[in-house]
């Protein structure tokens, strides 16, 4: 998956969504709640083939994802100072560079450039 097809299939919804969250969550924190829970659920999967797909673009294996969601558990965990300031840090410099950086030109080793 390229840089825009990832940006227009995945980032922008996602920014879109958390400002629409964050209305909500405004209003009324239960109700904001509920609609991340649902949001999540329904999200987490197509994001996670996206992703994989945008990291096998750049030649690299899925399980690079993990970092991405293992760093802000793991800043929760040890309890350190800023630990969502932290993750939301981290999270924007991975997000950046997925967006950023060009895929392999030509095939790669997961298969030939959609």
């Amino acid at each position: 998956m390229g840089r825009f097809s990832y940006c227009v299939y995945l980032a922008i919804p996602c920014v879109v969504l958390g400002f629409v969250l964050g209305l909500i969550s405004l209003r009324d924190l239960r109700t904001g709640a509920v609609f991340l829970i649902v949001v999540g659920a329904l999200t987490i999967w197509p994001g996670v083939a996206m992703t994989i797909k945008r990291l096998h673009d750049l030649e690299l294996s899925g399980w690079w994802l993990l970092p991405c969601y293992l760093s802000p558990i793991s800043l929760f965990l040890f309890q350190l100072p800023y630990a969502r300031v932290l993750a939301s840090l981290i999270n924007l410099v991975i997000f950046v560079l997925f967006v950023s950086l060009p895929g392999t030109d030509g095939p790669n080793r997961y298969g030939v450039k959609p």
